[in-house]
């Protein structure tokens, strides 16, 4: 974050610098933005549109305090996925280390189930099979448009606010608001992945276990309907579908990680662009207000303007004075 001038050493704190003729008779403050002291001879004061050293420093406040609130907001959400990140990765590497041995066991119950039923007469597999190969292409189709299993983004996030104007900031902040939107949602997802790996092991078997008992029932059930399940069965037991595309523990881990990071360097970058903003428009706001107060009194401004071009004349006026012993 950005420090106030309130927490610079004194020996570090900006100095007027005097206007030079590029400026129109502007000084600048240590920020690069036009400055108008108000000592005399230091160049004409413009209320109308001008802010004093005065309105800057109380616009940086409003921008660290912005910064401040931004992030104070945000700290404990932070916090709390930096610890669902370590218990996750702990607990999904326990639900994975059970499940592997359970799904074996399913698989191998399944595989005998199918031979069992290619056994059985009365049941046409071929058509079947062809069947529930146009349903399968169907399903690859739509895991494809809804994406893969991990974030798609770079997580990089520009907090570059110098010289940028307020509505490039304002479009900067909607779209790194939805992208770290989306990081954290995914983020939420994921951490109810070791639950959810239990929960479709726990159905596999209960689905392997309805399919075995079919298959053994008395009266006999339709066999064409049992063999249908028995491939769906099969279809569950893969491993793209019982790790839902984490083909290894380390890529959950990585997904897990890439979501945090994006939270975190979009938050960070959102912190700068908020302060920014905020600065922005309070000095928008500082120089409407200089306006309606010039157009509300443009008999007593030009008083006031009418004395200081007549103080400047004479001061001019007066001959150099020169020191004698």
């Amino acid at each position: 974050m950005r420090n106030s001038v309130y927490e610079q050493e004194p020996e570090s704190r900006p100095r007027p610098t005097k206007p030079g003729p590029s400026d129109g008779g502007n000084g600048s403050d240590h920020h690069g933005h036009d400055d108008y002291p108000d000592e005399p001879g230091w160049g004409r004061r413009r209320r109308d549109r001008d802010l004093t050293a005065l309105d800057k420093l109380r616009c940086e406040f409003e921008g660290d305090k912005k910064k401040s609130d931004y992030y104070t907001s945000i700290e404990k959400a932070l916090t709390d996925r930096k610890t669902q990140f370590d218990t996750s990765v702990i607990a999904y590497e326990k639900a994975r280390g059970a499940a592997e041995p359970a799904l074996k066991t399913a698989r191998n119950t399944i595989e005998d189930l199918l031979k069992k039923l290619r056994c059985i007469s009365g049941c046409d597999r071929e058509l079947l099979d062809e069947a529930w190969n146009e349903v399968l292409v169907r399903v690859e189709k739509c895991t494809t448009e809804t994406g893969g299993p991990c974030l798609d983004d770079d997580c990089e996030f520009d907090d570059d606010v110098c010289d940028k104007d307020l509505s490039e900031l304002r479009a900067r902040k909607a779209a790194y608001d939805a992208r770290v939107a989306a990081a954290e949602a995914k983020f939420d997802d994921l951490v109810k992945e070791p639950a959810a790996l239990t929960a479709r092991i726990t159905a596999l078997q209960a689905e392997v276990a309805a399919v075995g008992k079919e298959l053994t029932a008395d009266p006999p059930v339709d066999p064409e309907l049992t063999y249908i399940k028995a491939l769906v069965a099969e279809y569950h037991a893969e491993r793209d579908q019982i790790w839902a595309g984490y083909a290894y523990p380390n890529a959950y881990e990585d997904c897990l990680r890439t979501c945090l990071r994006c939270s975190i360097r979009g938050r960070r970058a959102l912190t700068e662009i908020i302060g920014e903003i905020a600065i922005q428009e309070c000095k928008a706001a500082k120089r409407l207000a200089r306006c309606t107060a010039l157009k509300a009194d443009l008999a007593g401004e030009t008083k006031k303007e009418a004395d200081e071009l007549r103080e400047r004349k004479e001061r001019h006026r007066k001959p150099a004075t020169t020191s004698t012993d």
